[in-house]
C-alpha cells in the first residue's frame, strides 16, 4: 500500500467531543498504517474567521496561522475533516477556516475566455473524506431538510 500524506482537520468546538474521539482514532488508525500524518484541531488555531476584504480585493494580511494551513493543504495527499453537523450545516469555526484558507490563486483561480471565465482548479490529485456527527438519524435529516450538509 502506498504511505500517504494525511491533513487531519478536527472542526469541533469543544474538546470533550465525539468529533475529537473520532478524529484521534482515525489518527491512530493512520499512523499505525505507516501514513505521515498531520492533525490540527481548528479551535486551537489564532484567526479572524471573517472574511474582511471586499470582493475583488487582493487577499491581504492573512495570519500566521493561515498560511501554514494553506501549505499543510498543498502538502497532503488526503484530506480528512471531522465535523459536527448543526442546523443542517457545519459549525462557524470551520465554515470561517475554509472562508479564510480556500482564496483565490491557492485553491482556485480563473481562466479569462471571451465569454465567460473558466474555473481552473488548483488543489487537483488530492482525495478527501468527511465524518460528521449528528443528533438525528440520517433519514430524518434527508426527509426534512433534502440532505442539506451535502448539498
Amino acid at each position: 500500500m502506498k504511505k500517504k500524506k494525511i491533513l487531519i482537520l478536527n472542526a469541533h468546538p469543544r474538546q470533550d467531543s465525539l468529533c475529537n474521539a473520532l478524529a484521534c482514532q482515525y489518527r491512530c488508525g493512520a499512523e499505525e498504517a505507516g501514513h505521515e500524518v498531520h492533525f490540527v484541531t481548528l479551535r486551537n488555531l489564532q484567526f479572524d474567521p471573517i472574511m474582511r476584504q471586499k470582493h475583488g480585493e487582493e487577499m491581504v494580511g492573512m495570519e500566521e496561522s493561515l498560511l501554514n494551513q494553506q501549505k499543510l493543504i498543498k502538502w497532503c495527499e488526503h484530506l480528512v475533516i471531522v465535523t459536527p453537523l448543526w442546523f443542517m450545516g457545519m459549525p462557524a469555526l470551520l465554515k470561517g477556516y475554509l472562508d479564510r484558507v480556500l482564496t483565490p490563486k491557492f485553491a482556485f483561480d480563473y481562466r479569462d475566455n471571451k465569454h465567460i471565465p473558466v474555473p481552473l482548479h488548483l488543489l487537483k490529485h488530492r482525495s478527501a473524506r468527511v465524518i460528521y456527527t449528528q443528533g438525528a438519524p440520517r433519514y430524518i435529516t434527508s426527509l426534512l431538510a433534502f440532505d442539506a450538509f451535502w448539498k
